[in-house]
């Protein structure tokens, strides 16, 4: 079994993100605040794979994150920036995610 490659946030405001790259899929990530740091949703995600019974060290995750503004109601999503700690994220696998998504959103 594995994690969910997207879970979409359920509020709408300015957030962070990460997507990561591990054993050759992509995953995204978004916090429920903004003031939330990047290693937190990387923390987080490697607490799905010990729920799912995989053991993995950050070290093999390939991270990039930035902020988003999300509006849920209008299903629009603008990503910007970069991560301090992991640097700017990769705009064609964040595209990639979010067509595999059933959610209509436009992503600016």
């Amino acid at each position: 079994m594995q994690p969910d490659q997207v879970k979409l946030p359920d509020k709408s405001g300015t957030l962070k993100f990460i997507v990561i790259e591990y054993a050759g899929q992509a995953y995204l990530r978004f916090s429920g605040i903004l003031h939330g740091f990047h290693s937190d949703l990387v923390e987080s995600f490697l607490q799905e794979l010990q729920q799912l019974g995989i053991t993995c060290d950050e070290d093999k995750l390939h991270v990039g994150g930035g902020k988003v503004d999300v509006d849920v109601e209008n299903k629009h999503m603008k990503f910007y920036g970069q991560s301090s700690v992991y640097g700017r994220f990769d705009d064609n696998k964040l595209r990639s995610l979010m067509q595999g998504v059933d959610y209509e959103y436009e992503i600016g």
